[in-house]
């Protein structure tokens, strides 16, 4: 599945600056996804979001990947830095159409609203 967008210059809403935002439109199934260009370009791996794309930057993730051979952790914890983590709702059942947004639905209402059932 593919979907167009563009790069903006704008920081993600999620709490890591090493992530960047893009307009593609993609759906749950699309996490972990390429990001590429019209030149089949690999430029990132693509995160979800109601509003934009987050993304991170190929250059991340090969720095990560150059620590794959090292000894020991990549991460760092020296107890005086937040670790980034970000809530993941439980999963719940729901009619395959409900991904596609009605104006008149208030996302935030409705999350809140499925996150009380469980």
């Amino acid at each position: 599945m593919a979907t167009s967008g563009i790069l903006i210059d704008k920081p993600s809403k999620l709490n890591c600056k090493e992530l960047k935002t893009s307009t593609c439109k993609i759906t749950k199934a699309g996490i972990g996804g390429p990001l590429i260009d019209f030149d089949g370009n690999f430029i990132g791996m693509n995160f979800y979001g109601l509003e934009e794309t987050p993304y991170v930057p190929v250059n991340i993730i090969s720095e990560v990947l150059k620590n794959f051979d090292a000894q020991g952790s990549v991460a760092v914890n020296d107890d005086h830095s937040p670790i980034n983590r970000w809530p993941v709702p439980k999963p719940f059942w729901c009619y395959p159409t409900w991904h596609e947004l009605e104006e008149e639905v208030d996302m935030e209402k409705e999350l809140k609203y499925q996150r009380e059932l469980y």
